[in-house]
């Protein structure tokens, strides 16, 4: 009896840890500094630093869907690497600030 329930439930302990984990991200702090040579995004405990250069892409992309209601971060994509961020902000927030990037990046030159 023990095992089967046991057994059982695993998959909704993983679902659960995964939605637990995503949430956690959702209240993190954030902190992306992008100059005309270096960027650097901060989030929790982990730094990411690279070229502004080889930044090529800034999105808002829908991660999960919670009753029915899209939950978005944005993506920088950084060569092969994507790097989420900025799920605690608004939709217009995202947006806003994706564009404010992207105006960044198409003015700024490279070095």
């Amino acid at each position: 009896g023990g095992l089967l329930f046991a057994a059982f439930s695993i998959p909704f302990w993983v679902a659960g840890y995964g939605l637990a984990k995503d949430t956690v991200k959702m209240f993190r702090e954030d902190a992306l500094d992008i100059g005309p040579n270096r960027f650097t995004i901060t989030s929790g405990s982990e730094t990411i630093e690279g070229n502004t250069a080889d930044l090529d892409r800034v999105e808002v992309l829908t991660s999960m869907v919670v009753n029915g209601q899209p939950q978005t971060v944005l993506l920088l994509s950084h060569g092969v690497n994507r790097y989420q961020f900025g799920a605690g902000l608004a939709f217009v927030e995202q947006q806003w600030l994706a564009e404010e990037i992207r105006a960044f990046l198409k003015d700024t030159p490279t070095l």
